[in-house]
């Protein structure tokens, strides 16, 4: 049993039947890509976004579809989905992930009462200005709009 089927069985359990879904889970470590060492796990941040977000769709699919009432399943994603963000690739490409899902899903589910409208975009939490040193190492300047 995966964790999104357990929390499913507990919600339903608790407050019946499942009508909507809210992918909006991230994890991220920001920094140059040539600065994260070999030991530390950039699939866990891709994991949470965007594994986590199909294993809970998947699951809230099936609650919907089985109850056959249908239902929303609703995906957040990052601006840095959509806008080149300097040092931020692992988290910038978990999101592209989630933007296309919410899209492919949305063409899946036609006509079965189960509806994934576009994406909400969140504006990212983080620092959008990076620190000196990684201007620095890639050729930006502060008021640089993000291209080396």
């Amino acid at each position: 049993m995966t964790r999104s089927s357990g929390f499913f069985d507990d919600v339903e359990a608790r407050f019946g039947t499942v009508t909507a879904v809210v992918n909006n889970a991230a994890t991220a470590r920001y920094g140059p890509l040539d600065d994260f060492s070999p030991a530390e796990d950039r699939g866990g941040e891709i994991a949470t976004k965007l594994t986590g977000a199909l294993f809970m769709a998947r699951r809230g699919i099936q609650a919907m579809r089985a109850d056959g009432h249908g239902g929303d399943i609703l995906f957040v994603a990052s601006l840095a989905a959509a806008t080149p963000w300097p040092f931020h690739l692992p988290y910038a490409a978990a999101n592209a992930g989630v933007e296309q899902a919410a899209r492919t899903l949305r063409l899946e589910l036609e006509g079965t009462g189960i509806r994934s409208p576009r994406s909400v975009a969140a504006r990212p939490s983080a620092p959008t200005s990076p620190p000196a040193r990684w201007r620095t190492a890639a050729r930006l300047t502060p008021t640089s709009s993000g291209s080396a």
